[in-house]
């Protein structure tokens, strides 16, 4: 269910103008960053290191809101920061849903493969997709 989630950012994106509909075949070296570099380097430091340390924390394990662990959403929260000084602030709403997904599947397989996965598909139509507006 949560997996259903993941189109939102694309789709508010659009909804408020921050980006557009816009098919399109970036160059090689941006597909080979966003699509393979980004999730693997994000998800091995964000979810493997970040969330797996917070998670560690008895605390943060056991509160939740949902399906959502406190030590999903502080990672996010961090996953998401990180974007903001990257990018626009806009964006910080458009990677912190995605990332609750990414990291409820994290602890719902305990792999990283999976997560790399989903987020590499994401970051792909983003890529390929949408433009900011």
């Amino acid at each position: 269910m949560a997996l259903g989630l993941t189109p939102l950012g694309p789709l508010v994106a659009i909804v408020t103008g921050w980006a557009s509909w816009h098919p399109h075949w970036p160059a090689r070296s941006i597909l080979t960053m966003g699509v393979v570099a980004a999730p693997v380097i994000e998800e091995i430091v964000f979810r493997g290191g970040l969330q797996s340390l917070l998670a560690r924390n008895q605390a943060l394990r056991r509160a939740r809101l949902g399906p959502i662990s406190a030590a999903n959403a502080l990672a996010s929260v961090v996953f998401a920061a990180g974007h903001v000084v990257l990018q626009d602030s806009a964006v910080i709403g458009l990677v912190f849903l995605p990332s609750l997904v990414l990291g409820w599947l994290y602890e719902r397989t305990g792999r990283l493969g999976p997560v790399m996965g989903v987020h590499a598909v994401y970051n792909l139509a983003w890529l390929t997709l949408l433009c900011p507006g």
